[in-house]
């Protein structure tokens, strides 16, 4: 979140021009307009755990879907995917064969995650702030994982040391999303120019 902030003030990136397709948030949003969602899984998400992939996934696909709508193609993801069966997910529902997809993997020790879990605790008072053993555990049980499935899949995934400063680390990804945002803008010129290579479908999508 820190760093997707970053993008926008420094780079200009914006809802208009690009979907911030964040988990945490898509959950907080549906807490404010839905008490029953609310009361299914307030607690759960207080605790620790993670919301379903079978109530999350319906989710992510009506939020990508409202977005895509909108002429957006240009995409951030803020923490999706979390486990294995969602890299899949994002594999077969999202991305295309033409997409330019990163995965940026800020990972950060113990202490230093436990200490800016207490920060954002006081600074925003979030219901999720301070179950920290059981969000650690969480990661720690699937980060590797989650990493090793986007590899299998031939996805690029770049680690930031999470230790650093959050200006550092925000620095570090916008290098990362202006690498990508050149590439992706070199192969819509290669599409452009050779356009019997690929399926209409792809080249709007492009």
């Amino acid at each position: 979140g820190y760093s997707y902030n970053s993008l926008r003030e420094t780079d200009g990136v914006s809802e208009s021009d690009t979907g911030y397709l964040g988990t945490g948030a898509l959950i907080r949003k549906r807490f404010e307009k839905d008490p029953k969602f609310q009361a299914n899984w307030e607690t759960v998400v207080a605790r620790g755990d993670l919301v379903p992939d079978q109530v999350l996934i319906p989710m992510v696909n009506t939020a990508y879907v409202r977005t895509t709508t909108g002429g957006i193609n240009r995409f951030i993801w803020d923490g999706w995917c979390r486990n294995p069966e969602q890299v899949r997910h994002f594999v077969s529902g999202f991305a295309r064969h033409s997409d330019s997809i990163k995965i940026i993997h800020i990972n950060g020790s113990r202490d230093t995650c436990q200490s800016r879990n207490n920060e954002r605790l006081v600074r925003q008072r979030r219901i999720d702030g301070g179950a920290f053993e059981r969000r650690w555990f969480n990661y720690i049980s699937n980060a590797t994982l989650v990493v090793e499935a986007f590899q299998t899949e031939g996805i690029e995934v770049v680690p930031i040391d999470g230790d650093q400063g959050l200006d550092q680390i925000a620095f570090d990804v916008r290098t990362e999303w202006r690498n990508l945002v050149a590439v992706a803008t070199e192969r819509v010129v290669a599409v452009a120019r050779q356009p019997n290579e690929f399926p209409a479908s792809e080249l709007i999508r492009a």
